[in-house]
């Protein structure tokens, strides 16, 4: 036999057991999609999935024996010998798992095993590193961790990895739970990425921090939530309330223009500021307001729902009762005079605490 007939007949058997491989890999395959383990284990004893789930006796101990890099049969084997009460063989087939498969589900495993037994001290020092390999939802290992007692702080601390999307997660498990006053800590992190997707969340969060009068928490957030834009009446933003017949055509820190067309209501809340200040101090309200007068007139301040003061006056007084305090600008006809129309101005608004230079920016400044 030459060599072109030698080459030939080898390129033959080769073809014919290439053949033989795809058509019993495609039989595989279709024995599997079609659920069938007990055919499937005819064709290819060894079928590790298919042993799991025919889940006959012995089958999980073949699969793992002949699978010694899958971690899948031994979790089943410990959940088996934890349901029949041998928590040592259980344990056994975790930590196995673990030597053959250092990925998240097998940690996921031993952790969940762990807190079902109220081995809880060994929990956290195991999910730091299942935390920081799972790119998938961590929120249900947070959970698990603050269930079994550890600090929001120090979950946070040794557990949440930096990456935005775990961020996320923790932050919003702990809002879920009430624990506002706790996720201050991962509102900043998140605040930081400056992700579009997280917007909503980091001024819903301002917002809950407002309603408890956490005020310091609420300054530490409140400068990190510039760069996602314009707040939309949230946080420490103006809350814009509709008001017929007034138009509002700006309203920023320092400055608001309204127009009036003097078909409003008598008495209006036009506008309203929460304010973070110091309990127990006295701050001096400093503004001037432009327009004609029926229209300077129509500008009466509110401090905590009270009358401070009316547009005539550019200086007033008002005390802090509380961390978080109310300011709001109404717009009410005086007796005698015609209802106000036209532009209103009202510029260099500044709250500051009393005593207090006039220079510098004119703002509404708050403490921290």
């Amino acid at each position: 036999m030459n060599g072109k007939k030698i080459v030939f007949v080898f390129a033959s058997v080769c073809l014919t057991l290439a053949a033989l491989v795809s058509a019993r890999s495609a039989a595989v395959d279709a024995l599997w999609r079609t659920g069938r383990p007990d055919a499937l284990l005819r064709l290819e004893p060894d079928h590790t999935a298919a042993r799991m789930l025919r889940g006959e006796p012995g089958d999980l101990e073949r699969a793992a024996a002949a699978s010694p890099t899958v971690a899948a049969p031994l979790i089943e084997l410990a959940l088996q010998a934890e349901s029949k009460g041998d928590l040592a063989q259980a344990r056994r087939h975790l930590e196995n798992a673990l030597q053959r498969d250092a990925s998240f589900r097998p940690r996921w495993a031993m952790i969940n095993f762990l807190t079902r037994h109220g081995e809880t001290a060994d929990v956290l020092a195991r999910a730091q590193p299942a935390a920081a390999i799972y790119e998938g939802d961590l929120t249900a290992l947070f959970d698990l961790c603050l269930r079994n007692g550890a600090s929001p702080d120090r979950i946070y601390k040794t557990i949440v990895p930096p990456r935005p999307k775990a961020q996320r997660e923790y932050l919003e498990l702990l809002l879920r739970r009430g624990l506002q006053a706790d996720a201050l800590a991962p509102a900043l992190r998140l605040a930081d990425a400056a992700r579009p997707i997280d917007r909503q969340l980091l001024f819903d969060y301002c917002d809950q921090l407002l309603t408890a009068g956490a005020g310091a928490q609420v300054t530490r957030l409140w400068r990190t939530l510039p760069r996602y834009g314009a707040a939309n009446g949230q946080c420490l933003d103006w809350k814009r309330p509709h008001v017929d017949g007034v138009s509002l055509v700006e309203a920023s820190d320092t400055v608001v223009r309204l127009e009036l067309s003097g078909r409003q209501p008598e008495s209006a809340t036009v506008l309203r500021r929460s304010l973070v200040v110091e309990p127990g101090k006295h701050y001096r309200l400093r503004a001037l307001v432009s327009g004609e007068d029926t229209l300077r007139n129509a500008v009466e301040w509110r401090w905590n729902g009270a009358v401070a003061g009316s547009g005539e006056q550019s200086d007033i007084e008002v005390e802090a009762a509380r961390p978080v305090s109310e300011l709001e600008l109404v717009i009410r006809r005086r007796p005698g005079q015609r209802p106000a129309e036209g532009p209103l101005e009202i510029t260099n608004i500044r709250l500051e605490p009393k005593g207090a230079a006039l220079a510098g920016s004119p703002r509404l400044r708050m403490p921290g």
